[in-house]
């Protein structure tokens, strides 16, 4: 599910059949509406706690929303997660909204309302998060660790490196201010889906791989 476990087993076992297979999606449910309604608030959708960058995220939102009052936060968090108070006191409740048990149709609907989606992490390997928002059609704004790099190749969002809060608030600054950009990028980010993410390309990569593998065994056996 990421490149750089596939290129580290590839050196430890240099025998053995190996094949980067990315997380895949029912790109028939999750897909992006037409356009987003005119005039509504420019919301950032943020997902998950697990392996995040905590800190990051809040350094970025804060600062965000001291710079524009044309946007609001939407953080999709498990049902006992609380904010601590200190980070309360630091961001506007009506601006920072915690989200809480959203059903299949309702989280498509909660990326699909948004302008962008910003999730940055500490370590990850691969993220239905980060699947999801591409297959939506919605820019992703993240930081480039782990396996991201094999989900966003340079489209339909932007990377940025590990708590480097000032390039990535550079970066989603630029694509608020421009709808030719979002516009852009979510279609890249679509693209991007449909080329790589879909069960069709999993589905063929597991087949090739077993006939890799099958490939493997029967030359042993003709050897020995």
């Amino acid at each position: 599910m990421a490149d750089r476990e596939s290129e580290k087993l590839k050196r430890c076992y240099p025998k053995l059949p190996v094949r980067y297979i990315r997380l895949a999606i029912d790109l028939a449910f999750w897909h992006p509406i037409t356009c987003l309604s005119a005039g509504s608030p420019k919301v950032i959708a943020v997902v998950g706690r697990y392996m995040r960058n905590f800190d990051m995220l809040i350094r970025v939102a804060e600062s965000l929303l001291k710079q524009r009052a044309d946007i609001r936060f939407r953080w999709l968090v498990n049902p006992d997660f609380v904010l601590p108070d200190e980070v309360v006191r630091r961001l506007p409740s009506d601006r920072f909204e915690l989200v809480r048990g959203l059903s299949a149709e309702a989280l498509r609907h909660f990326y699909r309302e948004s302008w962008l989606f910003f999730t940055p992490y500490d370590n990850v390997t691969a993220s239905n998060a980060i699947v999801e928002a591409l297959a939506c059609g919605v820019p992703v704004f993240t930081t480039n660790v782990g396996g991201m790099r094999g989900y966003c190749p340079n489209m339909g969002g932007v990377l940025v490196e590990n708590n480097d809060e000032l390039a990535m608030i550079a970066a989603i600054n630029d694509c608020l201010d421009s709808p030719e950009k979002r516009a852009r990028l979510a279609a890249e980010a679509r693209k991007v889906a449909v080329v790589t993410l879909g069960w069709d390309q999993a589905v063929n990569a597991h087949l090739e791989f077993y006939k890799e593998i099958d490939a493997a065994q029967n030359s042993r056996c003709r050897l020995s």
